[in-house]
């Protein structure tokens, strides 16, 4: 009889994938088995110790959850914080109205108005020391790209170099210009003028060229990635400032717009912004101009004589309709593009737009040169010839000694109200027509005995002194500076005061000074014969010479 013998076999031996059940039902055996997390404990333990709340081994999904969420939060809030104080663009100032008065900053430099400098969908910012660095590329493309990269610090070496070598050559081809328009070499014909801009042409044509690859390097070294998109700031209903940041940005960042079609928004950007305030760069210096009108290169501005031929207004009511229908076609287009999902469709609607619109913007530089030929005649070039050449050190010393009056009033009527306000008790005399002015006190015999009255007449006494010596040294300026006047004037005043003849000359040397700073505008705006691109560069150094 044959013994049947059992063979004991492993059963997960035997089934290797049985190991793998077992293994994963003892797991959720013991998943199951932790205690799960006490939401009142842990929202006691969030407000204990919000930063290691919900640490523990045991914490529930809830409580990991809401940890990652806060330090998302958390993290977002820095890299915000970090971005802001990093990036600020800024937009071109609006230039001046030809030999119009500056406005004048808290340092005394002057500068244009108005002023638009945004943060893209931020908070007006002034960042004085980036306005002073970009002070050269006032009129160009480059100016709000390159603010961006100033405040981010994402300047490399190289492009340094590059930046350093387009200032150079914008400089030696102005001074070439500024030569040819120098006083000494008398008349500038036409034909001489265009014949230094047949020699310029290639040297100009390869500066703007630089131009554009430097504007596309600075887009590219933009730490932001939506930077470069300027529909994200476009709405149908927007503030005219909003407008005028969208319409900055958007020449600044497009590709495929020609360099007129850029300075074109540029202007419009001014326009819109100008009729939003009443800047003192509306007030010409010269009283017999009216209206202004925004003339070429674009953001120029020239204030239109009273009176002007039949002939020269209907050109210049022309120029001003054709430049309006190239911004309409452009602003259409603008519109028509805000659905465009690819970039690169876009770009290539813009690059037929500008050569489609080029015959037009060279028709425009046509009848604008023809404007010029009419108008310069009826604008006088005044930095051309000085009205007074007097000495530097007479004309501070009478600046100096206007300011140096004015501040010993004020601060005289900041003596007299400060202590009229303290004791409203006393009365105070002041004789401003008397040789030696002095503050007197008066009261009456109750308050003479107080202490507060010994007080006031003390610090009277002491400030009488100082008054006394401020007053007499203002008198013996005030005489050495008019008997120099005098001299100086081949027709003397006829104002009997000297504070009124002084106040004169420095206020005419102070306007000659403004008009010898807006040379190179006159011959930008007005003089004939410069090819449009010799009129953008001295621009952009007219401008800022302005800055």
């Amino acid at each position: 009889m044959q013994q049947n013998r059992t063979t004991l076999v492993n059963p997960l031996k035997a089934h290797p994938v049985r190991i793998a059940i077992a293994y994963s039902l003892l797991l959720l055996t013991v998943a199951s088995a932790e205690p799960a997390a006490n939401p009142s404990n842990f929202d006691r333990e969030l407000e204990r110790d919000p930063e290691n709340a919900g640490r523990s081994r045991y914490d529930s999904r809830e409580a990991r959850e809401q940890r990652e969420v806060r330090d998302h939060l958390k993290q977002r809030a820095t890299d915000q914080s970090n971005a802001t104080k990093r990036t600020l663009a800024l937009f071109p100032s609006t230039p001046p109205l030809l030999n119009s008065e500056l406005a004048t900053s808290n340092s005394g430099n002057p500068t244009s108005l108005p002023f638009s400098t945004s943060e893209l969908n931020r908070p007006v910012f002034n960042s004085t020391e980036l306005q002073a660095q970009l002070i050269p590329y006032a009129t160009t493309s480059l100016y709000t790209p390159l603010s961006i990269a100033l405040s981010q610090n994402s300047l490399s070496s190289s492009l340094q170099k590059r930046l350093t070598r387009y200032r150079d050559t914008s400089a030696a081809l102005c001074a070439d210009i500024r030569a040819a328009l120098a006083p000494s070499t008398g008349a500038h014909p036409p034909e001489f003028l265009s014949s230094l801009a047949l020699r310029q042409a290639d040297s100009l044509a390869a500066l703007e060229a630089e131009t554009e690859a430097l504007r596309l390097t600075l887009i590219s070294c933009d730490e932001r990635e939506t930077t470069s998109d300027s529909y994200q700031f476009f709405g149908h209903s927007m503030s005219p400032e909003a407008e005028a940041n969208f319409l900055n940005h958007f020449a600044a960042y497009q590709d495929g717009l020609s360099i007129d079609q850029r300075q074109l928004l540029h202007k419009t950007a001014h326009q819109i912004l100008a009729s939003q305030h009443a800047p003192l760069d509306t007030l010409s210096l010269d009283p017999t101009q009216g209206d202004p009108l925004y003339f070429l290169p674009a953001s120029s501005r020239l204030s239109l004589p009273v009176e002007l031929p039949d002939s020269l207004r209907i050109k210049i009511k022309t120029f001003n309709q054709n430049s309006a229908a190239i911004l309409d076609k452009l602003q259409n287009t603008i519109r028509d593009q805000e659905r465009t999902t690819f970039g690169i469709k876009r770009t290539k609607a813009f690059q037929a737009l500008a050569l489609e619109q080029a015959p037009r913007f060279a028709a425009l530089e046509t009848l604008a040169e023809e404007i010029r030929h009419d108008l310069a005649p009826l604008i006088p070039n005044f930095a051309s010839s000085p009205i007074l050449a007097p000495s530097p050190e007479l004309s501070q010393r009478a600046t100096r000694y206007i300011f140096d009056q004015q501040l010993f009033r004020q601060e005289l009527s900041e003596k007299l109200r400060a202590t009229k306000q303290a004791f409203p008790e006393v009365t105070l005399v002041f004789d401003p027509a008397a040789s030696a002015p002095l503050i007197t006190l008066k009261a009456d015999a109750t308050f003479t005995k107080k202490s507060a009255y010994t007080k006031i007449s003390s610090d009277l006494q002491s400030f009488n002194v100082a008054l006394s010596a401020r007053h007499q040294a203002l008198q013996q300026e005030r005489a050495s500076i008019l008997q120099q006047v005098r001299a100086f004037a081949k027709d003397p005043p006829s104002i009997n005061t000297g504070d009124q003849v002084v106040t004169q000359f420095a206020s005419a040397i102070k306007r000659q000074e403004t008009l010898l700073r807006y040379r190179d505008y006159y011959h930008t705006a007005l003089t004939p014969g410069l090819s449009p691109a010799q009129r953008r560069l001295l621009f952009s150094e007219a401008v800022a010479q302005l800055q």
